[in-house]
């Protein structure tokens, strides 16, 4: 996984049952992202993503904007949660 400027992105597995999900660290650097993710040679997924800032009592960062580029997606229901049709 990398990011616009082709730096590596730290992710991680969960297995959860029976599923698979891929948790994806980016880090606190606020405003528009392109994270892209190689599940094998042949495919590319690219996640448009616009990290955001609020500050309260401490600053929360959260996701203000998210497409997947030439994918179809939805959210699965849970909170954060995104399944792409690859």
């Amino acid at each position: 996984m990398t990011d616009e400027d082709n730096k590596l992105v730290n992710y991680r597995f969960i297995t959860e049952l029976d599923r698979t999900y891929i948790q994806v660290n980016l880090n606190f650097e606020t405003g528009d992202k392109i994270i892209t993710m190689k599940p094998d040679n042949e495919t590319a997924v690219e996640f448009e993503i616009t990290l955001s800032s609020r500050e309260e009592n401490c600053t929360t960062y959260y996701i203000s904007n998210f497409n997947v580029r030439d994918f179809d997606w939805d959210e699965t229901g849970s909170n954060g949660v995104i399944r792409v049709n690859i």
